[in-house]
């Protein structure tokens, strides 16, 4: 089986804003890994360091995630 790249932020389509493409990445992880309690996400300084994405942003893509179900928060 070919190895998958684990870095997040992998979306291609540039004219979407940058919390939907981050969102679609992680719930695309998810679906990849199994479902919700089987990922582990990095943690949001590492998201933050790997994206060169803002806090805000980070925040409002993982908000989606909660709010759909894909994620819980602890």
């Amino acid at each position: 089986m070919a190895h998958q790249d684990q870095t997040i932020f992998q979306a291609t389509d540039r004219r979407l804003p940058a919390y939907l493409r981050l969102r679609d990445d992680l719930a695309a992880r998810v679906a990849r890994e199994g479902g919700a309690s089987d990922v582990a996400l990095p943690s949001e300084n590492q998201m933050l360091a790997e994206t060169g994405l803002s806090q805000g942003t980070s925040k409002e893509a993982m908000q989606m995630l909660v709010d759909e179900g894909l994620l819980e928060r602890d």
